[in-house]
């Protein structure tokens, strides 16, 4: 796997000029082309020029065979434009706190609109903390041991992320998506299983 590589408009990409950001993200597709290797990408107001980069990548050059677009914050309507790019298989990734957050509403748009072949869940831990409220309809303390207890809900806790919250990430998307979550969970997984070769020698 490579990554994460991408375009960031965020205060701390904002450090790097975006002439110096798009020549690094078109050396490393590049690289996970050459090497065939899944390749992870973060993108913060910048989903139009990373779409017009892939674009012309493929229509140039090759793509990496899989690309999975990370916490993916972009309009619903791009979806459609990143999945028909060019001898590559395209997977969407939306986290815990997207799914639950009710400002949050493009995150709910895409979770419902988007295939269900091309979804992918995650937390992106240790950031993008959901709320205690919403973990807790997911957890419930009283009915763990202490050991058990997700951290964001432990006393004293500092907010802290970690990827047992990608259950609240499915049980979200399920709710969005109006199905039931172990039926869910099972193609998730093996989304997983195919964006990233896992049980795939080749991808050793």
């Amino acid at each position: 796997m490579v990554g994460e590589i991408g375009l960031c408009k965020s205060a701390r990409g904002r450090h790097v000029p975006v002439d110096v950001q798009v020549e690094a993200f078109r050396a490393q597709l590049e690289i996970a082309a050459e090497l065939e290797r899944a390749c992870v990408l973060h993108c913060v107001g910048y989903y139009g020029k990373m779409l017009k980069i892939l674009q012309d990548t493929g229509q140039s050059g090759r793509l990496p065979p899989v690309l999975v677009l990370h916490s993916y914050s972009g309009p619903p309507d791009m979806m459609r434009s990143f999945l028909t790019l060019r001898d590559t298989r395209v997977f969407f990734s939306l986290n815990a706190k997207q799914l639950t957050d009710p400002r949050m509403k493009k995150a709910a748009a895409c979770c419902k609109a988007l295939p269900l072949e091309a979804l992918l869940l995650e937390t992106d831990a240790p950031d993008q903390a959901p709320s205690v409220e919403h973990a807790e309809k997911v957890f419930d303390r009283n009915a763990l041991n202490a050991e058990e207890v997700p951290l964001l809900l432990q006393e004293d806790s500092a907010g802290v992320n970690e990827p047992v919250m990608v259950k609240l990430a499915l049980q979200s998307a399920a709710e969005i998506r109006g199905v039931r979550a172990d039926e869910l969970a099972t193609a998730v997984c093996q989304n997983c299983k195919t964006a990233f070769g896992i049980n795939d020698p080749k991808s050793n």
